[in-house]
């Protein structure tokens, strides 16, 4: 039951990483999409991973990771934030 959870963890980590990275050299739009979906694919693979998630679970935690984590990247890379370029 793991596996697959690890696999869209490890994965959408990446995509939230690699868009991270790259903001400064993409539109700020298509930058918030592609971590708004790195961060719901997060939200996903923790509820893979776990036993018997809520059916409420598979609505809330998708949505609010995936707005904590454009958040989250838009405060380290704000001009004057610890990852400014």
């Amino acid at each position: 039951m793991g596996g697959p959870g690890i696999a869209v963890i490890v994965g959408s980590g990446a995509l939230v990483l690699g868009a991270a990275l790259a903001r400064r050299r993409m539109r700020r739009l298509l930058a918030d999409a592609v971590v708004a979906l790195g961060g719901a694919g997060l939200g996903v693979g923790g509820l893979l991973v776990l036993e018997h998630p809520a059916r409420s679970a598979w609505v809330i935690a998708p949505l609010s990771i995936a707005i904590l984590a454009v958040l989250q990247v838009r405060v380290l890379t704000a001009p004057g934030g610890p990852m400014r370029t």
